[in-house]
């Protein structure tokens, strides 16, 4: 979240700024971030997974914004879902052996005809 014009005036928005969600952006674009198919919320320096639209586990910064660095470090080690591999167990053992990589190639599939 980040204190806007839009968000002037919403009670509990004060002290945001967006130069915390900034570099969780930078943490998400740089190479390797293990972070895929998942919503994240920013308020301040607490990073906290979504796991739907429930909170999940989150990790607090010190005082100021996080580094890319330090962040990799902390959202590291949270255990995080992996969207695929729910998406693999609602369609059980249709996909065979190869399941994973199947599902890649459909969801590429789906993608390239709509592009």
């Amino acid at each position: 979240m980040a204190s806007t014009r839009l968000t002037r005036d919403v009670p509990g928005m004060s002290g945001f700024d967006p130069e915390h969600t900034a570099r969780v952006v930078a943490w998400l674009a740089a190479p390797g971030c293990p972070v895929n198919g998942q919503v994240l919320a920013v308020r301040g320096t607490t990073v906290t997974l979504l796991d739907g639209w429930r909170a999940g586990r989150s990790v607090t910064g010190d005082d100021g914004p996080w580094t890319v660095a330090e962040l990799t470090e902390a959202m590291t080690a949270l255990p995080r879902r992996d969207p695929l591999e729910e998406a693999m167990a609602l369609v059980g053992g249709g996909l065979g052996s190869a399941g994973r990589d199947t599902l890649l190639a459909l969801v590429d599939a789906m993608l390239a005809d709509a592009g």
